[in-house]
């Protein structure tokens, strides 16, 4: 078994699926945001499709980098959760439509909480721009939870804080996809080959 220095031969590949993923969720916010009277059939099947291609990029993020990136248990987790939701929702769009605020909450928060230990982990590496990347994530927290606890909310305002925590949420993924592009801070020290 040999020991090969990690930052001497491999960058992190795919880094750009997170500003990719940044970049469509916040064009979903904005496209939410401009368009409140969405139905919920439009906004379940767009929103399903986004959870599926999400999946998908995260777990060839997590295949590709999982000898390289420490954490990347984290990122596949993220990116099982968003397939096998994606997957239930599109074979079944019914069931989306009807559950779409209860789910888009539920998913914003969960992605939010893994934000997060994504954000300490981060500042385990002692990475300065670790409290931005809190700061995104605890704000996608908070207005999952509102979208959640939607039965003080009309259906235009629960509309308008989906878009509000899907904005959230896409900033961090594109601060995060900045700063593993050169993540020298992040990959192990050392792989066995």
């Amino acid at each position: 078994m040999t020991i090969i220095s990690k930052q001497a031969q491999h960058p992190i590949h795919y880094w750009w699926i997170f500003m990719l993923s940044g970049a469509a969720l916040i064009g979903a916010g904005v496209y939410v945001a401009r368009n409140p009277s969405i139905t919920y059939d439009e906004l379940s099947i767009f929103f399903s499709a986004m959870l599926m291609i999400s999946g998908i990029c995260e777990l060839a993020f997590c295949i590709e980098n999982r000898r390289f990136f420490k954490g990347w248990g984290w990122f596949l987790a993220g990116a099982i959760l968003d397939l096998i939701f994606g997957i239930i929702f599109m074979t079944n769009p019914i069931l989306a439509a009807i559950s779409l605020p209860l789910f888009a909450g539920v998913w914003l928060l969960t992605r939010s909480v893994l934000l997060i230990a994504r954000s300490f982990q981060a500042k385990k590496k002692s990475l300065n721009d670790w409290p931005w990347l809190l700061l995104w994530a605890v704000t996608g927290s908070f207005f999952s939870a509102v979208n959640i606890y939607n039965p003080l909310f009309s259906e235009d305002r629960l509309v308008i804080w989906t878009a509000f925590a899907l904005l959230a949420v896409g900033a961090f993924y594109v601060h995060f996809g900045m700063l593993i592009k050169n993540a020298q801070w992040w990959i192990n020290d050392k792989i066995y080959t």
